[in-house]
């Protein structure tokens, strides 16, 4: 695998995060025509707003499982290693591997802590990260990585 590919892979869910966000504009403008669409559909407005108010935690989750994807595959193919160890520590181990800064480390920690808030229900603590900000972080983080493996 080339790191470039794992770069490239998060830069498309970015940008279908934003065919999707304008996806969102168009369907307020086409309820406001015809609000009757959502209940031909058994729906109403708040559906559409959790929808919209979901939308980047959800892109994120995928932004997040690429990025896993990523270190997972470096893990089993480029350090042919056999283990599955938990997601914290196998960041923490490419970290090391990777002389990935202890600030980097910090956001990457920050986002998977934000995502894990996102799919396990009443996860506590964990401070609201935006999509930018966690493609950032996570992007630097895999920047890092060796060219192939």
């Amino acid at each position: 695998m080339k790191r470039q590919s794992r770069l490239d892979r998060v830069r498309a869910i970015e940008r279908e995060l934003s065919v999707a966000s304008l996806g969102c504009e168009f369907l307020k403008d086409g309820i406001r025509e015809e609000p009757e669409v959502l209940s031909l559909r058994d729906l109403r407005p708040r559906d559409v707003d959790a929808y919209i108010k979901n939308l980047e935690p959800t892109y994120l989750v995928r932004l997040f499982a690429e990025f896993e994807a990523a270190l997972r595959d470096l893990w089993r193919n480029g350090y042919r290693r056999k283990s599955d160890p938990l997601v914290r520590t196998l960041i923490d181990s490419v970290a090391v591997r990777c002389h990935i800064s202890p600030a980097n480390l910090k956001e990457v920690h920050r986002v998977r802590s934000f995502r894990n808030s996102v799919v396990h229900e009443g996860t506590l603590g964990s401070a609201e990260v935006e999509f930018g900000e966690a493609r950032t972080a996570l992007s630097k983080f895999l920047a890092m990585l060796p060219l192939n493996w």
